[in-house]
């Protein structure tokens, strides 16, 4: 029997034993220092108060984002808690030189304590302490405005008020190392909400596989049918691959704005791995049929074989993977996979089940008169066999890992090139093609048709419903070349990442508009000719912002009205202008 496992399935939430998925608990096991990663954030904030800086430090954003992780780690690499060891609601440390203030969790306290407590952290640095407070957002805002309020003797009407929120909201979006000033006090907020964790997916999984942590199982005489070992034995073997992919799709959930926790990325990858099943859940004898159904490339979407499992969904990162629908996305391996039943990508123990079950449905179509053979279970059928390959069964060899074509087609046209700019990876020429695109797609937008000759953009006055106008007046235009994209590192001491750069549209040398993933996509599926409607209110908030600022700096001249004509081939501009009484046209 292997304890670990059953570690691993107290991690996620599909059903009742969630013990283990509460940090407090967490903190108590024995697995807990095995799997931990260290954040570079702990490491900031403990060098501070080491170095006696006599900071307060609130950590603040949603539950399971890493808040309690980050004090535990804390206050070990300050000698304060030792393994096995419990948090208290509030508690002083005080060991060698160091004097620490902490509270474990003010959410989680009534309101009288959370204003004491806050209080006591408020006053901290004063007492030569630091402090460190943990707290959901909610509450904290509403206990800092409660002690706002009694520094201003009353003073406090909506003006005070509103500047009051507007400077904590304004630190909790900006995420910047500051301190905030607070009436008579300062501390540095931290919203762990904005913090990009998308890399502790790797870094976690890399633990949950590691040699120490099945050593049990070595022995075990039901090892070689045992889907848990199966998993761990493959994802061993085939680590860059499943990371490659594991990566990229919680980057595109995070730059489509749904961002998953530390917390319910782990579930996820504990429940992929296990699908919940204990060490005596596995039989005396087992099939390669049983090793499908549980391979981790179905428990990660939620699927035992071809069917949902019960109460998958419950696990976020589950949830979002089937509301994605990537396994059900035409790809261009589709022809190879399902008409020519060429697997060789496979490795070969995975290729073993997928030939398996390929047998099972050709066998289906011989020999039968049905006109309608195909139905749900076909279906199904491929959407396993899709889940297989995007996991295990993609060439990588051709490309890097990170980079690879099957992205594009999953997550969206451009994903690979945002990340290239974001990592700062993208030469000259894709820079350039990157703006090439981004031309192409606000002409067209602007237009409704394109033009290979054209070397200005017009802002026109049209429809905001996509349908076609023949005629559209112009408010100005601006030239491709006022259009140039630059990226910006905005590291700080709260990332863990090595670096990560925010990408702009430049428009003429003066105003930057942000370019996000899903913009990137909406500019290349535009310029690829797909008719886009923008159900996004996001998306279509963006592109409004951007033709604000275009038109806040495009050039127009005076007394003359532009008009674009769109004609069979392309599209036209006409110039009319009053001269004596008459129209002219030019």
């Amino acid at each position: 029997m292997n304890g670990f496992v059953d570690y691993l399935n107290s991690m996620n939430n599909a059903n009742s034993d969630t013990a283990e998925a509460l940090a407090e608990s967490q903190v108590l096991s024995a697995y807990y220092e095995k799997i931990q990663i260290k954040r570079k954030l702990g490491s900031y904030i403990a060098d501070r108060i080491r170095n006696h800086e006599n900071i307060m430090v609130v950590l603040t954003g949603h539950a399971g984002d890493g808040k309690t992780s980050i004090l535990v780690q804390i206050l070990r690499e300050l000698g304060l808690l030792t393994p096995n060891t419990s948090l208290e609601d509030e508690k002083y440390y005080s060991k060698d030189g160091i004097n620490l203030y902490a509270v474990k969790d003010m959410s989680e306290l009534t309101e009288k304590k959370q204003i004491e407590f806050c209080r006591k952290a408020l006053e901290a640095p004063k007492n030569n302490q630091s402090a460190v407070v943990i707290s959901n957002t909610g509450p904290l805002l509403k206990c800092l405005e409660t002690l706002y309020r009694e520094q201003r003797d009353g003073e406090f009407d909506e003006n005070v008020r509103n500047h009051f929120q507007s400077v904590l909201l304004s630190q909790l979006d900006s995420n910047i190392n500051k301190m905030t000033d607070f009436g008579d006090y300062q501390f540095l907020m931290i919203n762990m909400a904005r913090v990009d964790n998308v890399y502790f997916a790797e870094s976690v999984l890399k633990r949950i596989i590691s040699d120490d942590m099945w050593k049990p199982c070595d022995n075990c005489p039901k090892k070689d049918i045992c889907h848990i070992c199966f998993n761990v034995r493959q994802i061993k073997k085939h680590f860059d691959n499943v990371a490659a992919f594991i990566k990229a799709f919680y980057r595109y959930l995070y730059e489509n704005d749904i961002r998953m926790t530390i917390r319910q990325m782990l579930s996820q990858l504990c429940f992929a791995v296990t699908g919940n099943h204990s060490c005596g859940d596995i039989k005396e004898t087992s099939s390669d049929t049983v090793l499908f159904k549980y391979l981790f490339s179905n428990l990660f979407f939620g699927y035992c074989g071809y069917e949902e499992l019960d109460n998958a969904e419950q696990i976020q990162g589950i949830d979002y993977a089937k509301n994605t629908g990537i396994d059900s996305k035409g790809l261009t391996c589709d022809y190879k996979l399902f008409v020519t039943g060429n697997l060789k990508t496979f490795p070969s123990e995975i290729k073993a089940l997928m030939e398996n079950q390929q047998k099972k449905f050709s066998i289906r179509h011989i020999n039968t008169d049905e006109e309608d053979i195909f139905n749900e279970l076909d279906r199904e059928y491929r959407k396993a066999i899709r889940r297989a390959y995007i996991i295990w069964g993609q060439d990588y060899s051709q490309t890097y890992l990170d980079e690879s074509p099957l992205f594009d087609e999953l997550f969206g046209a451009g994903f690979n090139d945002y990340r290239r700019l974001q990592q700062n990876k993208a030469n000259h020429a894709l820079i350039k093609r990157i703006e090439k695109t981004i031309t192409d797609a606000l002409y067209i937008e602007m237009t409704g048709t394109f033009s290979r000759q054209f070397k200005d953009i017009p802002l026109t006055i049209k429809r905001n419903d996509d349908s076609f106008q023949s005629v559209m007046l112009t408010k100005g235009s601006l030239k491709k070349s006022d259009l140039k994209i630059c990226t910006k590192n905005e590291m700080n001491e709260f990332e863990d990442i090595s670096e990560k750069n925010e990408v702009y549209l430049r428009i003429c040398n003066r105003d930057e508009f942000l370019i996000n993933l899903p913009m990137m996509t909406y500019f290349r599926e535009i310029a690829d000719g797909v008719i886009s409607t923008m159900a996004d209110p996001a998306l279509t908030h963006g592109i409004s912002k951007l033709k604000t600022l275009l038109q806040k700096n495009s050039s127009s001249e005076d007394d003359v009205i532009s008009v674009i004509v769109n004609q069979t081939d392309e599209s036209k501009e006409l110039k009319l202008f009053m001269d004596e009484g008459k129209l002219y046209i030019e």
